[in-house]
């Protein structure tokens, strides 16, 4: 039987942590038969009084708290971690995330890791941006407005989130019959780059992310992002670098931010992108080894933009993340470093090329096409009524988008189609034979001979990995 430890201290907020204690204590719902059980842990072993009017006399003390005696440490809320106490569980939590064994807080604890300075380098949530900003931390660029967030071995959640937090708890411990018993509607997110340990927390991140329409600012970072954009064509502003950016963002635009520049979106739709953010310690290393001096290294401002090299390493690292990882860290690693070179390469000021060559499709024309094929993926599409959008004739449209996109138009379609019904068979609310009419298949059968041609797994088996990531292609 493994332990999970909570933090227990004066007037904490009991019913934080309440849902998951509970099922963690009850060995009936678990996964494996008693495979967890909680301990309380306290700067002394003096009962303490909770929010809630409960006294707890704590099993151990902080001091004596290791790591590998622990399968997870749990820290809630209260008013304590305002004033800046707790300092000391604060400094157990990052001692038990470089030892790569999880923590999990919410809405007041929140605040202790970002004193801590261990929201600095991961995604993270809490009660509001502004409540954290309070500390002084420099983590604002990875904050997140959820009910709770999931980065690797650490686990944050606002404070009027229990249930989802209890999900996310479950979840990481592997106890998956129990994170079902939470609530269906939960809008958690969890971060999408695999474990790291100490050695490896400095490279690259990735993330799947959706925001809803509105204005949204992102701080400068000292990491360059590349946002890909995925799925149905938005209207989307961008003011960063001093200059503005207005048009419509289809599948596959890519804007780069540099280190240091602030982002100002706005979005006239909801928007899924897909967040790459490179360490400048990858690209000083990528740097070195092409032989270029990285004090000379600037990366490029660019807005809604197309490179198919760059496309490729994020459509790969996208269904590497949601296999779970399975082809492991030197896979990953490599797919990290090819986008690093890229950015290098193709947008830098040490680029080789001043400008990315088109020998397809012009930026305008393609932009037309890819949009006009996202907004009708959900019914039959012809050749013509494609290059009529281009404003092309059959064969030079198609002979141009190969050239912009690398494969043939009817192929990037049915691959499109493939995405669109993969998305949804994992949101589960439709059945596979509506998926395939709402993704443009001919029938159910359609959907399966080109879901197992493509991805080596069938509906069925992509609508059961939403509960199992492994399972997922």
């Amino acid at each position: 039987m493994r332990t999970v430890h909570l933090l227990v201290f004066e007037r904490f907020a009991d019913w934080e942590s309440s849902y998951a204690v509970g099922c963690l204590n009850n060995p009936g719902g678990q996964a494996g038969p008693d495979s967890f059980r909680v301990r309380t842990v306290a700067a002394s072993l003096a009962p303490v009084l909770t929010t809630g009017g409960l006294r707890i006399v704590p099993d151990t003390r902080l001091e004596s708290l290791r790591p590998e005696d622990s399968a997870m440490l749990i820290l809630p809320g209260g008013a304590a971690w305002e004033r800046g106490a707790n300092r000391e569980a604060a400094e157990k939590a990052k001692e038990f995330l470089a030892a790569d064994v999880p923590v999990a807080a919410i809405a007041g604890a929140t605040m202790g890791l970002a004193r801590a300075g261990s929201l600095d380098d991961r995604y993270h949530t809490s009660n509001s941006a502004e409540y954290l900003q309070r500390t002084g931390y420099h983590g604002r660029q990875l904050y997140r407005d959820a009910p709770a967030v999931t980065d690797g071995n650490l686990i944050t959640a606002n404070g009027t989130a229990p249930m989802e937090f209890a999900r996310e708890i479950f979840a990481a411990l592997g106890v998956y019959s129990m994170a079902e018993r939470g609530s269906q509607s939960a809008v958690s997110m969890r971060s999408t780059t695999p474990a790291l340990d100490r050695s490896q927390r400095h490279e690259l991140k990735v993330l799947l992310l959706s925001d809803p329409a509105g204005v949204s600012v992102s701080p400068a970072t000292r990491r360059t992002s590349v946002s890909i954009h995925v799925g149905t064509s938005v209207h989307i502003g961008c003011r960063r670098g001093g200059k503005y950016h207005w048009g419509l963002s289809v599948h596959g635009d890519i804007d780069i931010i540099p280190p240091g520049v602030v982002s100002v979106w706005e979005l006239k739709e909801k928007d899924t992108a897909l967040i790459m953010s490179v360490p400048v310690s990858l690209l000083t290393m990528t740097a070195l080894e092409s032989g270029v001096d990285p004090a000379k290294v600037e990366i490029v401002n660019r807005f809604q933009m197309r490179d198919p090299q760059m496309e490729h390493i994020g459509w790969a690292l996208k269904a590497e993340m949601e296999s779970g990882y399975r082809s492991g860290r030197l896979y990953f690693d490599s797919l990290g470093t090819a986008m690093a070179a890229c950015l290098l390469d193709r947008h830098s000021s040490v680029s080789r090329a001043s400008r990315i060559e088109n020998q397809g499709m012009s930026g305008r024309r393609l932009r037309e096409v890819l949009s006009y094929v996202e907004d009708n993926l959900g019914r039959e599409l012809s050749l013509k009524e494609i290059a009529d959008t281009a404003g092309l004739s059959v064969s030079h449209c198609n002979t141009a988008f190969r050239k912009s996109i690398g494969m043939p138009i009817h192929q990037y379609v049915i691959r499109r189609r493939v995405e669109r019904a993969k998305t949804l068979l994992r949101e589960g609310e439709m059945s596979i034979s509506q998926i395939a009419i709402e993704a443009g298949f001919a029938h159910q059968s359609h959907l399966a001979y080109h879901v197992r041609r493509l991805l080596g797994v069938s509906p069925m088996s992509l609508r059961e990995s939403r509960h199992n990531p492994q399972a997922a292609s």
